[in-house]
């Protein structure tokens, strides 16, 4: 990371900062007063060894312990509201980036999440948000603490004896050198580990995930040795951390030591030769000594800003991210859905324009109110084509017009508001079955939903679940069959009521029974709705009014159910192929 990188990102957090300023200072400020009382603590050594122990002073006996009593209470209530007010800040602060990362993340497009993990991105919204945390809430105000402190301690110190302090603070320049070399470091194994632990989260969902795939190929000992390797890799980091981490100590006591061993000897010989009073000299060293805890704590404070730095610039590189796909200049809201969807000579590669391409010269008209079936082997490039209808990609060459008007010219809020789409891998939410029933349109009622529901063949085993609509689903739905979780997905898109639909591998997880009743629900639900069926299974796409045949990103055949059975080609052939099958 350069240094106008880390500069760049040190204003982005304060920024962060700003919204917080005024309780932000009044921690500063108690701060100020707990480093003050500290010094304080080290100056009154000097008239409780002199008036008490030497002089017997019995006035000061009386008053210095009160005092003693007062600063250390005064200190305790500083310090209580500054620990309140820095963890209100630092834990707003990062409640106020976590949502700009999923607000962000949210408005990213494809080509993002197929370039980086989703385990990484967890990583940033958790374990970097929390090293960030630190660096917000502790470490500025440690600072403030530490460094007043010193100052106050050194301002006692050279009351006390300006000679002692020169020979003493002759060796403070050695603090800084291992401090500022182990901090950089720091930061870039910190860097490293960052990334591992978000490697390390892919991998595991990866593996909860794809669990019966793992257990049905016996693949156990190749997921324990990949995890191994990840596992092994962020225990060298963690290990290269606790070493620098660990050796920066022992070098700052060393240095301060030999500091320690020079004031005692200069010390003791200026009151052997009676220059001074024991007093005085304990009051400086008590000053001497307590700015050690400080200077050690500066160490380990920029070891800590350097890894809240390192998160910092990972979480500002999403933050700073521009989404591939977004409104043009000027794009216009399209209100209603008039006359069809036409894909001009469609290129399109996922690498970008050198390719390889999954579409390939693709131009199709698809009318208003008519079923489009789009068949074709796994790689055909029928998802490709669905995506460019979403918009989630943009062509590489060619264009598509909706209703006359090519997509990127669209806002993307009103293209996709005329879509319901049932995708081939359902997704359903860790919510209840209502709200994810009613993610398809928020604003409907309960009545609606229910409607949604019988007619996607799903209000009966609804009703015969513990919870009935309130039953939560789990995560991704797995407390459902696939064919209830696809049905409730069904209902999901029948409730949007969009204008076109698009059914990718819909049926795919119902059983005979199920598909057959909702295939004649949605004969009733087609009619005056544009639709577009993406199907492996061709018996599911026979009563379509034109069937497109794709194969390497090319459409190479196109006709109804009988005319393409007619031309006994490649339509034909998958068509008895699959009927052998069955």
């Amino acid at each position: 990371m350069s240094p106008s990188s880390t500069k760049q990102d040190f204003f982005k957090l304060l920024n962060y900062v700003k919204p917080y300023k005024l309780r932000l200072l009044g921690a500063l400020l108690c701060m100020v007063v707990v480093g003050g009382l500290t010094s304080a603590s080290a100056f009154i050594v000097k008239p409780t060894f002199d008036n008490i122990f030497l002089n017997r002073d019995a006035f000061m006996l009386k008053l210095i312990p009160l005092l003693i009593v007062g600063i250390f209470a005064f200190k305790g209530v500083f310090f209580y509201f500054n620990q309140y007010l820095t963890g209100y800040v630092g834990h707003k602060i990062m409640m106020d980036i976590r949502s700009d990362l999923i607000t962000k993340l949210l408005s990213l497009s494809a080509s993002f999440f197929q370039r980086d993990q989703s385990g990484v991105m967890i990583s940033r919204v958790t374990n970097d948000v929390n090293l960030l945390k630190d660096t917000v809430s502790v470490v500025l105000t440690r600072i403030v603490k530490d460094s007043f402190t010193v100052v106050g301690l050194l301002f006692v110190a050279l009351y006390r004896d300006p000679m002692l302090s020169l020979i003493s603070f002759t060796v403070f320049p050695a603090f800084v050198f291992p401090i500022v070399q182990f901090g950089r470091r720091l930061k870039r194994v910190s860097h490293q580990s960052q990334y591992t632990i978000g490697e390390i989260t892919s991998f595991l969902q990866e593996m909860l995930l794809s669990y019966p795939v793992i257990a049905a190929f016996r693949l156990e000992e190749v997921q324990k040795a990949r995890f191994k390797q990840k596992n092994e890799r962020l225990f060298k980091l963690a290990l290269k951390q606790i070493r620098i981490s660990g050796i920066s100590t022992p070098i700052v006591e060393v240095v301060a030591a030999t500091g320690i061993a020079f004031t005692v000897a200069y010390g003791g010989y200026v009151v052997f030769k009676g220059e001074s009073t024991p007093g005085n000299f304990f009051s400086f060293i008590a000053a001497v000594a307590m700015m050690y805890d400080p200077f050690k704590k500066l160490s380990d404070v920029n070891n800590v800003i350097q890894q809240g730095l390192a998160a910092a610039n990972r979480i500002f590189s999403v933050l700073d991210e521009k989404p591939d796909i977004q409104d043009a200049p000027g794009a216009a809201a399209l209100e209603t859905f008039q006359d069809g969807i036409e894909l001009e000579n469609v290129w399109f590669s996922y690498q970008g324009p050198e390719g390889p391409f999954a579409l390939r010269g693709v131009s199709l008209a698809i009318p208003k109110g008519a079923v489009t079936a789009i068949v074709g082997e796994s790689g055909a490039g029928k998802s490709s084509l669905i995506s460019l209808l979403l918009r989630f990609w943009d062509p590489t060459k060619g264009r598509i017009l909706l209703d006359g008007h090519d997509l990127r010219s669209i806002t993307l809020a009103s293209l996709r508001d005329k879509f319901a789409i049932v995708t081939q891998h359902t997704m359903l939410f860790d919510d209840t079955i209502i709200n994810n029933i009613r993610y398809g349109r928020l604003g409907a009622s309960d009545e609606e939903i229910e409607r949604a529901a019988k007619a996607a063949f799903a209000h009966e085993f609804i009703q015969k679940l513990p919870g009935g609509y309130q039953t939560n689903l789990g995560e991704l739905g797995m407390k459902l069959s696939g064919g209830q979780r696809q049905r409730i997905a069904i209902a999901r898109a029948l409730l949007k009521d969009a204008p076109i639909l698009i059914l990718d591998e819909a049926m795919s997880s119902l059983d005979a029974e199920s598909e057959h009743s909702i295939q004649l629900a949605m004969k009733n639900l087609m009619a005056g709705r544009t639709t577009i069926v993406i199907a492996h299974r061709l018996s599911t796409v026979k009563n379509a009014k034109a069937i497109v045949v794709m194969e390497q990103g090319r459409i190479i055949e196109m006709g109804n159910h009988e005319s393409l059975l007619a031309k006994e080609e490649r339509y034909a052939r998958l068509f008895k192929l699959q009927l052998l099958g069955t």
